[in-house]
């Protein structure tokens, strides 16, 4: 009896691969946004520290404002890089979730094959072995 070959094994393999490569992606993509937040944070971190400290007089009043100023540009800055990263997260996701999607429709395609191979199979068996049973009474 021959081998169940399937006819888009190839096509599978190469949906498996960008289905493996989308997920890649998108993990990728969400460490960048983790690490963006986590920058976020450590800048709410540091105003914190630096509001906390004690002022000895007006200079450093007036230096703790032009540090939070620039903190907060920094903050803004921060904010808009994990909305961006936040958007590209989702895209991959959307791809990821697509490319799985593909893969899947071919490895249900693959097992309905496989499964009427079988069928095929367990038919032609008992066909011979009907054959062979039919001989033998003959005989």
């Amino acid at each position: 009896m021959r081998k169940f070959r399937f006819r888009l094994q190839k096509v599978l393999e190469h949906r498996e691969r960008l289905e493996e490569e989308a997920k890649t992606a998108f993990l990728n993509a969400r460490a960048q946004r983790l690490d963006a937040e986590r920058m976020l944070e450590a800048l709410a971190g540091v105003r914190a520290e630096a509001l906390a400290r004690p002022l000895a007089g007006l200079e450093d009043r007036l230096a703790l404002e032009r540090f939070l100023e620039a903190l907060a540009d920094r903050e803004r800055q921060q904010r808009i890089v994990v909305r961006t990263l936040e958007d590209e997260e989702e895209s991959l996701r959307q791809a990821w979730i697509e490319a799985r999607r593909d893969a899947e429709a071919l490895r249900k395609l693959r097992e309905a094959a496989r499964a009427e191979w079988q069928a095929e199979a367990d038919r032609r068996e008992q066909a011979a072995l009907d054959e062979w049973a039919v001989l033998r009474r003959a005989s």
